[in-house]
């Protein structure tokens, strides 16, 4: 089964990380599973916008920790320390039952005497983990439909690159995000150019430097998130980091707010009223529903061409950066440190150049 569900709704497909077990890790599963989605969502032409969303506490923690010790993922061909940030929410480096360790959808490797067969070219294996998740991302960008992440967990690592490569961003109460590479390491190469091209050059230095976690509020404040929707936004009509204007309780109902001929069809009874996540809280629903009705007043090769010009700046940022972030992930990934970091991690210990003062 596919850790990625594919759904369609009226005029919207919502692509869910559905994996909560293993905090929605990236593997080549869930890669594959974005990409198809996306593909499929483009040669719907009723299609007007894809939603990309989760199960659990947990939108995405980075890469696969697990590795070989679980079955299905098996074809990651990784070795057990794959891994990423910590998603508990957490900002130590080994929080309490995390299953990850900052690192961007690619793999720590062990020694080469640790089994798993020819170790190969090491460098080149860790280069092309590291661009399978940068080709997802680029998916994001260049998709003609919009893409609306609707996030209410922790965001860590790889899963940042995810984030920022969406066109909107709504996160719920219990967001939070993290850029925690350093703490294992290694550095957040590989989603440098999409994170950076997001934020502002102190917020980056924060984030890259400390590597902390921060809240949706936080996130929205630095222009990382679109709107941050806080608990009380429902009953106050409060919504950070957006336009926050209040909105019709009956959106949701019926596909209302988009017109009689909304998603380009004859009669709003051939595009039933989109279904919000289940998991997503009602706020986080309610401001999702407000972005996909305006979506729907839009004609949609002006929406495409639209979604073009304003990410035209991040893909030139990727296509200029892309290779010496390989690299630098790459030499980073398979240092001493990382290793050394892992291990820490994994034992849950401070890594050797942690200090008290």
């Amino acid at each position: 089964m596919s850790p990625v569900r594919y759904e369609v709704s009226g005029s919207t497909v919502t692509l869910v990380l559905d994996e909560p077990s293993n905090r929605n890790a990236i593997t080549p599963a869930l890669l594959e599973g974005i990409a198809s989605g996306l593909k499929a969502a483009e040669e719907d032409a009723r299609i007007r916008a894809v939603v990309l969303t989760h199960t659990g506490n947990t939108f995405c923690a980075g890469a696969d920790l697990s590795g070989g010790k679980r079955g299905k993922q098996g074809s990651a061909g990784a070795a057990p320390t794959e891994g990423t940030a910590s998603a508990e929410g957490g900002q130590s480096g080994a929080a309490a039952g995390a299953r990850a360790v900052s690192a961007e959808g690619a793999a720590v490797p062990q020694r080469a005497d640790s089994g798993g067969g020819d170790p190969a070219d090491p460098t080149a294996e860790q280069r092309e983990r590291g661009r399978a998740a940068a080709d997802v991302c680029r998916a994001l960008l260049e998709s003609p439909k919009p893409v609306i992440a609707a996030l209410d967990g922790h965001v860590r690592a790889g899963g940042m690159g995810f984030v920022a490569a969406c066109d909107v961003v709504l996160a719920g109460p219990r967001a939070t995000f993290g850029v925690s590479e350093v703490r294992i390491g290694v550095v957040a190469a590989m989603i440098a150019p999409l994170v950076l091209a997001r934020l502002g050059d102190r917020t980056a230095a924060e984030w890259f430097l400390r590597g902390s976690a921060v809240s949706a509020a936080e996130a929205a404040s630095a222009g990382f998130v679109t709107r941050a929707v806080p608990a009380g936004a429902e009953a106050e009509g409060e919504v950070s980091g957006g336009a926050g204007a209040a909105r019709t309780a009956a959106s949701a109902a019926g596909g209302s707010g988009a017109g009689a001929s909304e998603g380009g069809h004859s009669a709003a009874a051939t595009t039933p009223a989109y279904a919000p996540p289940a998991s997503a809280s009602p706020v986080l629903a309610e401001a999702l529903e407000e972005v996909l009705g305006d979506l729907r007043k839009a004609a949609p090769a002006a929406l495409a061409a639209s979604k073009r010009l304003v990410n035209r700046r991040v893909l030139r940022r990727m296509d200029e950066e892309g290779e010496e972030m390989l690299d630098l992930s790459a030499s980073f990934f398979l240092s001493d440190d990382a290793r050394a970091g892992m291990a820490a991690f994994l034992a849950k210990e401070s890594p050797p150049w942690v200090v008290s003062e």
